[in-house]
């Protein structure tokens, strides 16, 4: 398992795993190529970072941690545009990505916020994030 910090381009998979997403009801990585193409979020803030997974060469998945948008005053990172293939689930690449989002997150905040997609809730739980209400996150992680 190789995990890398994403620069100037989206790996070349991305199409693919935002395609698997999107049979699933997930529409984060569609979200994430438009920002990226767009230049509107490009993971390039202070603290920011977007990662990606690989397993036996190919894109397991994507992760990445941004300021919290609807908290100015208190110092908060949000984990943003979560995916692991289908085909690579239980082979710990979640828990890797949510690892590296937590690290790189908590290196200029003590918060980090998710907003977990009801599938998901019992992972973001697992890794220690607990039940939040707030503007557009669902689970917060405290230092």
């Amino acid at each position: 398992m190789r995990t890398i910090r994403i620069g100037d381009e989206l790996p070349q998979e991305i199409e693919a795993l935002a395609a698997e997403a999107r049979v699933e009801g997930h529409g984060n990585l569609d979200r994430l190529i438009t920002d990226w193409s767009s230049g509107a979020q490009c993971f390039a803030g202070e603290g920011e970072a977007l990662f990606a997974v690989f397993l036996d060469g190919e894109l397991a998945g994507v992760g990445g941690v941004t300021r919290e948008p609807t908290d100015q005053a208190t110092p908060t990172m949000r984990a943003r545009r979560f995916y692991v293939a289908k085909r690579f689930r239980g082979q710990g690449v979640a828990r890797v990505l949510a690892d590296a989002i937590v690290q790189q997150g908590f290196e200029v905040a003590d918060r980090i916020t998710c907003n977990a997609h009801p599938s998901s809730v019992g992972f973001w739980e697992r890794v220690g994030f607990a039940p939040a209400s707030g503007p557009g996150f669902t689970h917060m992680l405290m230092r």
